[in-house]
């Protein structure tokens, strides 16, 4: 399938006019109809048709396996013993076996996929909230 749009050599996008017989690039005037070519050429920069195709298919068979993380990201716990903190934790790998996908790291052990977004976080900010949220249930069973 070829692409849908085009960019001139000032970046602008352009629709490809389908009932031209030679294929032709027309320009629209509305501003949303823009904003619409200007997103759906995003896309197609970002990822040839072909590619979006295979992927849509790899996931309709099921065999798609969308990772949590990369090895280099940053995730982030807390710790409340012996006293309260976040810490910062480097994803040395990240393998899938038998459908359980795992992160290893180098001060941390393992940490299953599971576990990210109720111990573990993307970020300093979602392990900070979740801190607080502990803290806050801990005073109340006081």
């Amino acid at each position: 399938m070829k692409r849908l749009t085009m960019r001139n050599d000032r970046g602008m996008a352009f629709w490809r006019d389908l009932q031209s017989a030679g294929g032709g690039y027309r320009m629209t005037e509305d501003k949303k109809d823009q904003d619409r070519l200007d997103r759906l050429a995003s896309y197609e920069d970002a990822m040839p048709i072909e590619r979006a195709q295979e992927l849509a298919q790899v996931e309709k068979d099921g065999r798609l396996v969308v990772l949590p993380c990369k090895k280099g990201d940053t995730l982030w716990s807390y710790y409340d013993y012996p006293h309260k903190g976040i810490s910062k934790i480097v994803v040395a790998a990240v393998s899938t076996i038998n459908g359980i996908t795992v992160m290893s790291t180098d001060n941390y052990g393992e940490i299953p996929e599971r576990d990210i977004g109720d111990t573990v976080f993307r970020t300093r900010e979602e392990a900070e909230a979740e801190l607080k949220k502990r803290e806050e249930a801990d005073n109340e069973a006081d």
